[in-house]
């Protein structure tokens, strides 16, 4: 027999559409806000990220040695 506790817990993709501290255009700032809940008590959520990338590279240009490090905000598309 299951544990009807567990039946009684929300499953699945939530969209996230009111939150008390962030208008609606902010939450979904870079992907559309949402929380997941899986069965195993497990989820994951996001809202309001955005990812800073750093990154390094050496090379060369017309022969010359070249290297840079720079830093860039993404988003998604």
């Amino acid at each position: 027999m299951s544990n009807p506790a567990v039946q009684d817990r929300p499953s699945g993709k939530w969209r996230t559409t009111d939150m008390d501290k962030w208008d609606a255009d902010v939450l979904d700032l870079v992907v559309p806000a949402f929380m997941e809940f899986r069965r195993d008590r497990t989820g994951s959520f996001r809202f309001i990220a955005r990812a800073r990338v750093e990154f390094t590279w050496e090379g060369n240009d017309e022969c010359d040695p070249a290297s840079t490090a720079e830093s860039a905000l993404t988003r998604h598309v």
